[in-house]
């Protein structure tokens, strides 16, 4: 398994724009490639591989049971 420090934002339910179960989170860890492939091996429902994107991230999606997207990331400085 995969140790990674992670830092979490969340809003109040209130003040979020998604109803319940359509709601978002970014988590940024430091090894985006060994979380996704942990991931799949987990079965969990991955949407997408991990991509270097011009926004300076690298970063992969995964739905939650509840449809809730995660969203995994690092800087592209990491790695």
């Amino acid at each position: 398994m995969c140790e990674t420090d992670v830092t979490l934002h969340l809003i109040a339910a209130s003040k979020a724009p998604r109803p319940p179960g359509h709601g978002a989170v970014s988590i940024f860890v430091d090894d985006v490639d060994a979380l996704h492939a942990e991931l799949v091996r987990r079965d969990a429902k991955v949407l997408s591989e991990p991509k270097n994107y011009d926004y300076g991230m690298r970063d992969f999606d995964v739905a939650d049971l509840d449809g809730n997207m995660l969203y995994f990331g690092m800087g592209l400085n990491k790695g």
